[in-house]
């Protein structure tokens, strides 16, 4: 279960593309990207090392991968830009865990140009190996401001979604708040319950 959430983590914190492009990721091949995601009763860090930048018309893709404790041999994950947007396809997130597990839909299209205020389109995402859905509702950026993280301090543009999830018969609502840089990605990550209790942070540690 840990790993899956760290792997659905990664889904809304791969929030990026390529540097060169001005949008949301680091393009640089053989960048690593430490995070530390803490919860209620542990702390553990996970990372990114991007591994190719490829260009085919206006369509840029990276390809990076999700190194995780306790997961060997971890495969390619793709996410790119086209039209103006960032995609990410849960399956190509998940690695080699996608396709043995039916991993299918997309996170928030995140825009290279945002304004404050700007209403994105809601999403969902399926694994029926797991009996698991979750639906991405309410999203929007927010709004630009500086933010300062282990890695350093970013100017970040904040994106909002409120998740639906159900796991088998289990359901609960979360609202999250994740800040992107351009040319870094994902800086920092804030999930709440309906309450406004924070259930996890994930912040960016370090940049290689």
């Amino acid at each position: 279960m840990r790993k899956l959430i760290l792997f659905l983590t990664a889904l809304v914190l791969c929030a990026g593309a390529f540097a060169q492009r001005d949008t949301w990721f680091c393009g640089t091949p053989g960048t690593k990207l430490t995070y530390t995601r803490t919860g209620a009763t542990q702390t553990e860090s996970f990372q990114y090392v991007v591994t190719g930048v490829s260009q085919d018309g206006d369509k840029t893709t990276v390809t990076f991968q999700t190194l995780i404790p306790g997961v060997e041999n971890p495969r390619d994950c793709q996410v790119w830009t086209e039209g103006g947007f960032f995609h990410m396809d849960l399956n190509s997130v998940m690695g080699q865990y996608g396709d043995p597990l039916g991993a299918k839909g997309h996170g928030p299209l995140v825009p290279e140009q945002p304004s404050a205020g700007q209403k994105l389109e809601d999403c969902s995402v399926e694994i029926p190996g797991i009996l698991t859905t979750a639906t991405f509702s309410n999203v929007r950026m927010s709004r630009r401001e500086s933010v300062t993280v282990p890695a350093g301090t970013f100017d970040c543009w904040c994106l909002e979604y409120v998740t639906d999830a159900k796991m088998a018969i289990v359901k609960s609502q979360t609202r999250t708040e994740t800040w992107l840089a351009k040319g870094v990605g994902e800086v920092k990550s804030v999930t709440y319950d309906k309450k406004g209790k924070v259930l996890s942070t994930v912040e960016l540690t370090a940049v290689e």
